[in-house]
């Protein structure tokens, strides 16, 4: 299996790769209900964390290398190890309390594990019974422990939501109820570690600053960064509007700091931090299902999204609002538009990339151009959902200039289809080439003017038809490239010739993806000037932005990077000068 692949290399036994794969749940159990004030719970006998009869050679290894990979590996991506301080204390300290409290080096094993076999890991159960009971014997000399234990299993919570089961959707309260039992326990320790100067935890929560103040969070320009989620809906409680908002404030301060430019990493803090101070009875509305509950935390997976690169991230924010997506009722789907949108276009055109940049370097340099301006429509792309993610104004200009550089993309793979078929005269269709090319690069100069001056604080009507003047002649330009397409199109190749034939098949492909094209161009002449928010592409309804916004633009660019992956042996540049050669040489026989 793929768990026990990762796990080979480290632990160099498949006994002890397949055992860390399947018993990570039963372990995660043991540290959870492994109590100082009681009796031991029987592990199972084939679990490589299970208290043995007797130590063995395998274990003592086992546990070796997974305190080895936890201070190498594991706390390098633990939030806030980006201080020096705070690294020193993880790496080094952390581990040394641990020879000492059984339950904080139980949950580094479980942590270690979790690292290594994250695509395999399961649940883990709550932490109530441990926490009781230590917190019942608790004294300064391991309330420090207990703290670390705390904030090892809340991140090993967060991290094991990437492999749940979703099928039948059930909000993830378990993880939440978790961040609350840690919550209890902190206020115990830290309350006892007062005027302790020299603990350890205490250092780490000096250095959260004023990201964890409740004053900053609980601030009006946080809570307006989703002004939707404010509604109050008929038939709720001031207890459960109050919850909301303090939780739409929480998921506001996230966002404000990415807009700031905030470290991930500090970013990635703030999404295992902020959880735990989620208020109760919204973690109560939220096992309810109750929609706007949901919702909310849709928008928080969209958030963590931005986190994505980190190892106790990944792929859970998507996992989660497309679960979310398909388990609320169509009533209530436009106000998924803003995380589901965003979130699939990043990790959409993330995956596109790779394999443009690699035509890139396949087609050579007759192809140098159009496969340039699609690897720059997927940044581009990539770009403004980051943005988007942030509330950034930007966005929204990236939004609407994106269509410049697949408008490119589709001219430069035309003009490498004409030059594999040797059609028409090489300076005409240069001169055509740099044409569209101020044509497009006007247009999105005026556009991104226009759509930048709508963005600030007075817009004047001048803006207004910047935006307009630009859209048109984006529209121009997709004339202009269907025409020069169907001329190509009746025009007789020179050459009989493999490379003729990959100029024909990237022929149909651009035919193809410019009525895609076409769609997107049309559908945002009408957008701007109907003024309607409906139709907006940046706050359209969830069926506008997916069908009008989203498919077409993919579509066509699948459909180039198909035909250019069927195309990419015969239109290499050693494979073309072979073909020439060839030629030359039958030519040279043929007057012989």
């Amino acid at each position: 299996m793929a768990s026990s692949s990762r796990a080979r290399p480290i632990l160099r036994t498949d006994y002890f790769g397949q055992q860390l794969a399947t018993k990570i749940d039963r372990d995660a159990t043991v540290v959870a209900t492994n109590s100082l004030a009681l009796p031991k719970p029987l592990a199972a006998p084939d679990s490589p964390l299970a208290q043995p009869a007797f130590e063995t050679k395998e274990r003592r290894l086992l546990e070796l290398q997974l305190m080895n990979y936890f201070c190498f590996d594991v706390c390098s991506s633990l939030p806030g190890t980006y201080f020096p301080e705070t690294r020193n204390i993880w790496t080094v300290v952390v581990p040394r309390l641990a020879t000492n409290y059984d339950a904080l080096l139980n949950a580094i094993m479980t942590l270690a594990l979790r690292h290594m076999l994250c695509s395999g890991c399961q649940d883990i159960a709550p932490l109530d019974e441990k926490y009781q009971s230590v917190v019942g014997t608790l004294s300064p000399a391991v309330a420090d422990a207990a703290s670390f234990t705390s904030v090892v299993l809340s991140l090993d919570a967060f991290a094991s939501l990437r492999d749940r089961d979703i099928g039948d959707y059930a909000a993830p309260v378990q993880w939440l109820h978790l961040c609350k039992g840690v919550m209890q326990v902190f206020r115990v320790t830290l309350k006892l570690l007062k005027g302790y100067p020299e603990a350890n935890i205490n250092k780490i929560v000096a250095t959260s600053g004023p990201f964890v103040e409740r004053s900053q969070i609980m601030c009006e320009a946080n809570r307006n960064q989703f002004p939707a989620l404010l509604m109050r809906q008929p038939g709720e409680s001031n207890e459960d509007d109050a919850a909301y908002i303090e939780t739409v404030s929480y998921i506001g301060a996230i966002q404000s700091a990415i807009k700031a430019g905030e470290d991930i990493h500090s970013t990635t803090r703030r999404l295992i931090v902020y959880p735990v101070l989620f208020p109760q009875r919204f973690v109560e509305l939220l096992d309810e299902h109750r929609p706007r509950a949901l919702v909310i935390l849709a928008h928080f997976f969209a958030v963590a999204a931005h986190c994505r690169t980190s190892a106790w991230v990944g792929d859970i924010p998507k996992r989660e609002i497309i679960a979310l997506a398909g388990f609320l009722a169509p009533q209530y789907q436009h106000e998924l538009a803003w995380p589901l949108i965003t979130t699939a276009q990043m990790a959409i055109y993330a995956a596109m990339i790779i394999p443009v940049l690699y035509l890139l370097f396949r087609h050579g340099k007759v192809g140098i151009i159009g496969w340039f301006y699609l690897a720059a429509f997927c940044v581009l792309r990539i770009l403004g959902g980051a943005l988007a993610l942030g509330g950034s104004k930007t966005a929204t200009i990236i939004a609407n200039i994106g269509l410049s550089p697949l408008l490119l993309a589709a001219s430069g793979i035309l003009h490498e289809s004409n030059s594999l078929r040797k059609v028409g005269d090489a300076k005409v269709e240069w001169a055509v080439v740099l044409a569209l090319h101020i044509l497009v690069a006007g247009a999105t100069a005026i556009l991104a003017v226009g759509a930048s001056a709508l963005q600030s604080s007075s817009p004047l009507p001048s803006d207004l038809i910047k935006v307009k003047v630009g859209i048109t002649l984006l529209l121009i330009g997709w004339v202009v490239l269907v025409g020069w397409s169907l001329q190509s199109w009746f025009r007789r190749s020179t050459q009989h010739s493999e490379a003729s034939r990959a100029g024909r098949k990237i022929l149909i492909g651009v035919a193809f993806a410019l009525l895609f094209i076409g769609i997107r161009v049309v559908y945002t002449l009408v957008a701007f000037f109907s003024q309607k928010q409906s139709l907006s592409p940046v706050t359209g309804t969830l069926v506008v932005r997916i069908m009008l916004v989203l498919v077409p633009e993919l579509v066509a660019s699948l459909i180039l990077i198909a035909y250019g992956w069927i195309t990419r042996n015969d239109t290499s540049p050693k494979n073309i000068e072979g073909q020439a050669a060839r030629i030359h040489t039958r030519s040279r026989q043929g007057n012989a």
